[in-house]
């Protein structure tokens, strides 16, 4: 038994040996085959190839002629010397990273044998100008192209039906892309931070468009979703700063957030007739996707896109993260009252945007809705909100007034900070509210008068954040109304007075303009007024 086991042991190292590798030099370049094979790849050698590389079909070592089949994985890793590489017809595949980062390299020469072309397979080549796919390679695997900066044109082979994640990514020079029918996905960050990408043919076949695989195209600006689109990927457009015009096919049901985040030249958004779950109502240049929850029956009716030209037509519920986000055209924004809720950043970054009336009903104002909309001059927040969300107003540096509801709770992180011109703010809340550390820049609240209720002043001027500003009582003379019999100011009872008045930006006035007013009345409610 034990001697059977050995002789098992013996046959099995000497069939180990008999499949060990060779390896040999030919003019420079390195191979190597298994033994008893005369198929051979090309690996990488002792020291780094430099100049121009001619790999042959075969190569001849000792008494042998060996077939050359392929260029294995590495073999030209960090080749930066290699200036051009042409691989002889017959072979049939390149391998794993097999020219990557190959930074000197100007032109390869593939042969029409080639059918598999590796990941990363000239990842990094940033010299290389131009490729041609041979028709038998059936895929364009991960990372292929990423970082090969002078490439300017490319045109997928008809055969191709894969093109993997980040393939392209970092084409910087890329201006255009054919892409064949029967490929039914452009994979995340396929083109991300192709910068002189202009246009790109999306095959009808095509059904998903991944995360980011456009981002940062900022040229991009002719694009045309395909009618048989199911899935738009989280950022797939994100920051296409060309990008003038949007449509929604019917097929389209699922849109991430973010998809078109920072598309500032956004002009019109079209859907296609049909579509489900999106549509643009009233002709309000914005997308609405209409949401319904199967356990409660509640329609919700979310604006995910806007753009300059967008109002936000009554009916919608809630404004989605991101919707107008980065949207420099916009200059003032009416929002209906049926809106309840607005997303995260759904106004960051709107640098124009110098006016916005915030209705009674809205409840929820997400994290940043409004920072960096340096243009925003004065804000009020209506009573149906408790707190002001983290980051909710950061650097808007125009922001000199703003007016706190008596509801108000709490002033989350970097809610403030940055507002520079901030001068005055009216806080309705007998209590004072819970302020976050980091809620304001510190250095300029010593500047900023804090009007409060009167009953209230002992105890902001008690607290030991809400001390640091100048705090006053708010009002001081009542102002005196107005009795046109044509206003609703003729149904006041009893001790009311008006103690504020401001116009629908958030101005405080002396008295009451022609128009709408809105009034803060001594029993602490707040109405509109229409002064005729």
């Amino acid at each position: 038994m034990k001697r059977n086991y050995f002789v098992c042991c013996l046959l099995a190292l000497l069939g180990s040996l008999n499949v060990q590798a060779v390896s040999f030099v030919v003019d420079g370049i390195s191979y190597e085959a298994e033994k008893d094979t005369n198929l051979v790849a090309v690996i990488a050698g002792a020291e780094l190839y430099e100049g121009a590389i001619n790999i042959p079909a075969t190569v001849r070592y000792g008494d042998v002629d060996y077939t050359v089949t392929k260029i294995g994985e590495k073999a030209f890793y960090y080749c930066t010397g290699v200036t051009s590489v042409t691989i002889a017809e017959g072979i049939t595949k390149i391998d794993y990273a097999a020219f990557r980062n190959c930074s000197g390299m100007t032109s390869v020469t593939l042969p029409s044998t080639l059918k598999s072309l590796g990941t990363s397979a000239f990842f990094g080549c940033k010299s290389l100008t131009s490729v041609s796919i041979p028709a038998a390679v059936d895929s364009i695997k991960p990372y292929t192209f990423y970082g090969c900066e002078a490439l300017t044109a490319f045109t997928v082979p008809n055969t191709v039906r894969f093109v993997g994640g980040s393939a392209f990514t970092g084409c910087k020079n890329l201006t255009s892309v054919v892409l064949p029918e029967g490929i039914t996905e452009i994979a995340s960050y396929t083109f991300r931070s192709c910068f002189k990408l202009t246009s790109v043919n999306i095959p009808a076949s095509v059904t998903s468009i991944g995360d980011l695989a456009f981002e940062n195209c900022i040229m991009l600006s002719n694009v045309t979703l395909p009618d048989g689109l199911r899935q738009l990927g989280s950022g797939a457009f994100d920051l296409c700063l060309g990008l003038k015009s949007i449509n929604i096919p019917a097929s389209l049901k699922n849109i991430a957030p973010s998809t078109f985040s920072s598309c500032t030249s956004i002009e019109s958004i079209t859907v296609a007739a049909g579509n489900p779950v999106y549509s643009t109502p009233d002709n309000c240049n914005a997308l609405i996707e209409t949401i319904l929850d199967e356990k409660t029956q509640k329609v919700t009716k979310r604006l995910v896109l806007g753009c300059k030209n967008s109002f936000i037509p009554v009916g919608v519920t809630e404004i989605g993260k991101y919707a107008f986000n980065s949207c420099v055209g916009l200059t003032s924004v009416t929002i209906p009252g049926t809106v309840t809720s607005i997303g995260d950043y759904a106004f960051n970054n709107c640098l124009n945007l110098a006016s916005v009336e915030i209705p009674e009903g809205v409840a929820d104002i997400g994290v940043g809705v409004f920072s960096d909309c340096s243009s925003l001059t004065s804000v009020v927040i209506p009573s149906t909100v408790t707190s002001i969300s983290e980051s909710l107003f950061e650097y808007c540096t125009g922001l000199t007034t703003v007016t706190l509801p008596a509801t108000l709770t709490s002033i989350d992180d970097d809610a403030f900070y940055g507002c520079a011109d901030l001068e005055t703010i009216v806080c309705l809340a007998t209590k004072c509210p819970k302020l976050s550390l980091t809620s304001f820049d510190w250095d300029l609240v010593p500047e900023i008068s804090l009007s409060v209720p009167e009953s209230a002043v002992d105890l902001y001027e008690a607290d030991e954040l809400w001390s640091m500003f100048n705090v006053e009582a708010i009002g001081g003379a009542a102002v005196a109304p107005s009795w046109d019999t044509e206003t609703a100011v003729s149904d006041l009872k009893g001790d009311a007075r008006i103690v504020n008045v401001y116009n629908l930006g958030g101005q405080q006035n002396t008295r009451m303009q022609r128009g709408i007013n809105v009034v803060r009345m001594s029993d602490g409610t707040t109405r509109k007024i229409l002064m005729k």
